[in-house]
């Protein structure tokens, strides 16, 4: 399951479920984020897509015991790295750890992400 924003495609067969999406709304916490986000250069600031639990579930039959991986650019991992002795947080581990404190039971996430799939040459599916 591609929790990324999926702009560039996405690997065979994976459902896409934004974790994030772009800031929605003119509320002052979001007119600040958009600032923030400017400051640094980024013009399309995100947020968390409220609707994240519900449409993985409504993708999911089993909770329980559907097998549910996700990746999104990085991948990510729990391993201590060189930076960070927690591992690599990124999008996908976010969403995997909202999916076990939700219930799911069979949760992992693609290691090294959309990124190092495609660096392997590994096939991709482009959105028309």
């Amino acid at each position: 399951m591609d929790c990324g924003l999926a702009a560039e495609g996405h690997l065979p067969g994976a459902a896409n479920v934004s974790f994030y999406q772009p800031i929605q709304g003119w509320t002052p916490w979001q007119i600040a984020r958009r600032a923030g986000y400017a400051l640094f250069g980024i013009s399309q600031g995100t947020e968390a897509n409220p609707n994240f639990l519900d449409e993985v579930r409504g993708l999911v039959p089993d909770p329980e015991s559907t097998p549910v991986v996700l990746y999104c650019n990085l991948g990510g991992s729990l391993e201590p790295t060189k930076n960070d002795k927690n591992g690599q947080q990124t999008r996908s581990m976010v969403a995997a750890f909202e999916l076990v404190r939700d219930g799911f039971k069979n949760v992992a996430v693609l290691k090294g992400g959309y990124t190092d799939w495609v660096a392997k040459d590994r096939e991709i599916e482009v959105f028309e």
